[in-house]
């Protein structure tokens, strides 16, 4: 599940909410001990800021419950009135021991920046014999712990002719051509019936990668089978690996692809608004006043957000906004709220991010200073600016 689909309902609805991202990694030196202490600073800050004592001693249990996460990972909470809401598990490092928020809305960016990873991917470990295919899905899935990559026993085997030989053996003499002809046909069976399956799977879950590697013969014959649609997005690694292999390497060279498909759609973001134009006829909007204006317009067809320093999250500040209970969802000043009742004012970057989500609109988070002027937030347009209307 998507955060759109884990939170769309919840953002919508007044709280106030406590929000916690925490660190529960437990590959450490005394790793009993140090969670508790975050964890216990955790809770601390959410007394400092007001939280009461029932969704305090939610999100103490919800820390508390055992689980067989590997680590590095992190558990994302949202509490209302002592209810969890929300408990998500991730995989992966986050920035220092977390943070804790209590607030009018939900902080959704934890969730949106995971959803960077949420597609559809293929890794095909081809062989003379056949191949094995593992399938890295987008669901995400809590009680199996987080993010669904790939492990040895969840793969799918593709098994050739049987009967096939499929070694070559020193050239010589006709009758031997004749044996290295059989050979060379029975690895294309092969790897044909390898190229319908993976045809089949690329139909079903229009995956964004295909990673093949393998025997180098294999991979070759393989890839001239693949139809069309795979090859599209087909990354070839020249990652020779055997049955019995550790695969952890295999794995590894699958999940950095994974990342450089996602890293594309951020640098091909980001691109459009380094040369974007100015004025009339743009499609692209910087900073929180272009930003908001294109949301309350559902214009906005993707945003990039920075997720907000500690200091912006806990303190009044410039980069803050109003979260409002209906649309436009968000805006700069009272008098902009359209009819809708105030939420309360919070970081621009968690206000964007939630009129984002629940105006339809693509999210896209981004790190501190990758925006022009060190700007919170920017936005692809669905139709570009118009004239400025007459009053």
């Amino acid at each position: 599940m998507t955060a759109r689909d884990i939170l769309g309902p919840l953002l919508a609805e007044p709280g106030p909410w406590t929000t916690v991202l925490a660190d529960i990694s437990r590959d450490l030196p005394d790793p009993k001990r140090t969670v508790d202490l975050r964890h216990r600073s955790l809770l601390d800050s959410l007394e400092e800021q007001g939280a009461p004592q029932p969704d305090r001693d939610a999100v103490e249990a919800a820390l508390t419950a055992e689980h067989d996460t590997p680590s590095p990972s992190a558990r994302f909470l949202a509490v209302r009135d002592g209810r969890v809401e929300v408990n998500q598990v991730m995989l992966g490092a986050i920035p220092r021991d977390g943070w804790a928020w209590h607030a009018p809305v939900i902080d959704p960016l934890p969730l949106l920046a995971r959803d960077a990873f949420d597609f559809h991917a293929l890794l095909v470990e081809a062989s003379r014999e056949g191949a094995t295919i593992w399938h890295r899905g987008p669901d995400l899935d809590p009680s199996a712990g987080g993010e669904t990559a790939p492990s040895a026993g969840d793969a799918e085997r593709v098994q050739g002719d049987p009967d096939g030989i499929v070694h070559k053996v020193p050239s010589g003499g006709w009758a031997q051509l004749r044996y290295q002809h059989y050979v060379e046909d029975t690895w294309k069976h092969n790897e044909a019936m390898v190229a319908e399956r993976v045809g089949e799977l690329v139909e079903r879950f229009h995956p964004r990668l295909v990673l093949v590697a393998g025997d180098v013969r294999a991979v070759e014959l393989l890839t001239e089978e693949l139809p069309a649609a795979a090859k599209a997005v087909l990354v070839s690694e020249q990652l020779e690996a055997t049955p019995g292999d550790d695969q952890a390497e295999l794995f590894r060279h699958f999940e950095e692809a994974v990342a450089r498909v996602a890293a594309e759609d951020e640098r091909a973001a980001l691109e459009r608004i380094f040369t974007r134009s100015e004025g009339e006829g743009r499609s692209e909007a910087l900073g929180v006043g272009e930003v908001v204006a294109a949301l309350e317009q559902s214009q906005a067809d993707t945003v990039l957000v920075c997720v907000p320093r500690e200091a912006e999250r806990t303190h009044d500040g410039q980069r803050r906004a109003i979260a409002l209970d209906a649309q436009p969802w968000i805006a700069t000043a009272p008098e902009q709220d359209f009819g809708a009742g105030e939420l309360g004012v919070v970081p621009a970057s968690v206000a964007i991010a939630r009129a984002a989500v629940l105006t339809d609109a693509r999210v896209i988070v981004v790190s501190h200073g990758e925006l022009p002027d060190d700007a919170p937030a920017a936005a692809l347009l669905r139709w570009p600016v118009g004239p400025p209307q007459s009053v």
